[in-house]
């Protein structure tokens, strides 16, 4: 039982290394259709193709 839950966690930790390895992280100000400002982290997953963007997160509204 111990073995299955140590290769469950090490391959939990491998896709989480592999994501962030393959992953650019732009941070900065952006706003609101009221030009009301808000911080952002955007996530662009494709080095390839840098002008898509695959996921935004919002972390505070200023």
């Amino acid at each position: 039982m111990k073995i299955n839950l140590y290769t469950r966690l090490i391959i939990i930790l491998f896709f989480c290394i592999v994501n962030n390895t393959y992953s650019q992280i732009l941070k900065g100000t952006i706003k609101d259709k009221n030009n009301n400002p808000l911080s952002a982290k955007l996530l662009v997953k494709k080095a390839s193709k840098p002008d898509i963007i695959s996921e935004f997160h919002l972390i505070k509204k200023r």
